[in-house]
């Protein structure tokens, strides 16, 4: 019966949370003015303010809408009060708030409700003629009301799915800028700081030693400045990207791959490379989710690994994924810093981004070693059309 009756979701409960002070005071000025008819006492007022109780009830006790009436058929039926008094505007304005609030089927029964005790239990003449015309306009009048309420609550409702869109649009388009911002302009300062400082470290003292450290001083400042901007960006969303590559699309996979091999030994890295060169055709939101979180994988591991150490570099098809694994072999004792390393936005982002394409990271590190396992689903992509 609530299904049926009561039809308020989630959302429209936060639409129609307020409380309908409008309406009460209205219904209780009523119940004053009627005081003032010739005749009229507190039976009165008592009777009419049950009607008034199906306002008030509308908003947090939606199937109790349906009890007051009856209860004022039975008041009626006892002879307690003899008069309407004003109390039919006072239901047009309940059965108005119970359209707006509650749903349009209780409304029907609501009106149904009134309209038994106005028509049959306190009908002193069963001549048609007598009350045929006034059941008409009456019945028309409550149908009336609870059309506008109906579109009141749809006005209302419609206004709010509209600020909830905008706010989920802002919310993504800053989490896209964030994630943006960290994989691609924070790669390149850490890189280019990196690079700073090993040619710093390579030259004899000199006025060209001394400017390298100060570009190298430089991109770690820029590198703050821009985590910071990141993390307070960060904090003020609440949600997560939708997409695994959100607004732009990074270099193809193979081409990154290669990059980072001159990239990496021109740092002094000794890079290694086996598997496949070509990844073969994938889906391009899967392979823009590699490619990203490859980059960051390789970026990290710059950051963290020994000087000159190894690197292994693997790309490889495993059943229905492909898989791309960056290894660093290390002097027994160094692991790189793999606690800190693990912690870092970076992996967490990785993550986030390959499990929104179906893959996922794996992380290792022993006294010796530590890699990265990143994989990808290789299937059908319909959209697309890609293998």
């Amino acid at each position: 019966m609530r299904g049926d009756l009561v039809r308020v979701n989630a959302g429209e409960l936060s639409v129609l949370s307020a409380k309908p002070r409008f309406e009460i005071y209205l219904a209780l000025i009523i119940v004053g003015v009627s005081l003032l008819f010739p005749g009229a006492g507190y039976r009165d007022a008592l009777f009419q303010l049950v009607f008034v109780s199906v306002i008030l009830v509308a908003q947090h006790f939606p199937l109790a809408v349906f009890v007051p009436i009856p209860v004022a058929s039975i008041i009626w039926a006892s002879g307690y009060v003899d008069q309407w008094q004003l109390a039919p505007i006072i239901v047009y304005v309940a059965v108005h708030v119970i359209s707006f609030r509650v749903g349009v089927m209780a409304a029907v029964v609501v009106s149904c409700e009134w309209i038994i005790l106005a028509y049959i239990i306190s009908v002193q003449s069963f001549e048609l003629e007598a009350w045929f015309y006034s059941l008409i306009l009456e019945s028309f009048l409550l149908a009336f009301l609870i059309f506008i309420g109906k579109n009141r609550r749809n006005r209302i409702f419609e206004e709010y799915q509209a600020r909830e869109e905008r706010k989920q649009a802002e919310e993504k388009l800053f989490e896209n800028l964030n994630q943006y911002l960290h994989d691609s302009i924070a790669r390149k300062l850490t890189m280019m700081t990196i690079l700073a400082d090993r040619i710093h470290s390579e030259i004899d003292a000199s006025p060209e030693h001394d400017r390298i450290a100060e570009v190298a001083e430089l991109g770690r400042s820029a590198l703050m400045d821009l985590e910071e901007l990141m993390r307070e960006m960060k904090a003020g969303t609440t949600g997560h990207l939708s997409s695994s590559d959100g607004m732009w699309s990074p270099e193809p996979l193979s081409q990154a791959v290669q990059s980072a091999m001159v990239s990496l030994g021109d740092m002094g890295f000794n890079v290694v490379f086996s598997g496949n060169t070509d990844p073969g055709p994938l889906a391009s939101s899967v392979e823009n989710a590699l490619t990203l979180s490859f980059q960051e994988a390789v970026v990290n591991m710059v950051k963290y690994a020994p000087a000159r150490s190894r690197v292994h570099i693997e790309m490889l098809s495993r059943d229905d994924e492909l898989g791309l694994v960056l290894a660093n072999t290390v002097e027994r004792g160094d692991s790189g810093q793999m606690g800190e390393f693990s912690n870092r936005l970076g992996l967490p982002s990785v993550s986030r981004r390959l499990e929104g394409v179906g893959g996922r990271i794996a992380v290792t590190s022993t006294p010796g070693s530590w890699s990265i396992d990143l994989a990808v689903p290789v299937e059908i992509n319909r959209d697309e059309g890609n293998v």
